[in-house]
């Protein structure tokens, strides 16, 4: 998906960006700047879960990788990253929607005062619009699904 079509797009389907990087640009001369030092910091604070949700962001890790994990050694993260990661990672973010049906069929209402997020890693940024939009449809289709579960439809 190219930018063009992405612009026009997420305000229709109420898909937002909070924030993103691109990666070689965030570590420069031995630091990180403050926003991307703040992701890093809040995934290193949880060992397991964090560890976990840097896997699942960016894939498989070298087993070394994942022994240092724990001396929550920011720096290593910086520099493993700018070594092996040279695209963007992004926080996507969409409202939860509340399904219901009338007598002109599904329907869904929301707002941005509830909302769900997720980061999403991309080599380029293609790849990146491509990895939201498709979480975005397992989203939406997971909350459909649970609405027609439990209204047995």
């Amino acid at each position: 998906m190219d930018t063009k079509t992405a612009a026009r797009m997420f305000p229709e389907i109420s898909l937002r960006i909070k924030k993103m990087f691109f990666i070689p640009s965030v570590y420069m001369d031995f630091k990180a700047s403050d926003c991307f030092e703040e992701f890093v910091e809040t995934m290193i604070q949880d060992f397991d879960e964090g560890l976990e949700e840097f896997k699942s962001i960016f894939g498989e890790i070298p087993d070394w990788f994942a022994d240092e994990w724990q001396s929550q050694d920011k720096e290593m993260v910086f520099d493993y990253l700018s070594e092996e990661k040279q695209g963007f990672v992004a926080e996507f973010a969409t409202p939860v929607r509340i399904f219901y049906t009338s007598d002109s069929g599904e329907h869904a209402e929301y707002s941005w005062g509830r909302y769900r997020t997720q980061w999403i890693y991309g080599e380029t940024i293609e790849e990146l619009f491509e990895a939201g939009m498709k979480w975005f449809n397992n989203v939406i289709e997971e909350q459909r699904t649970r609405y027609q579960e439990k209204e047995g439809v």
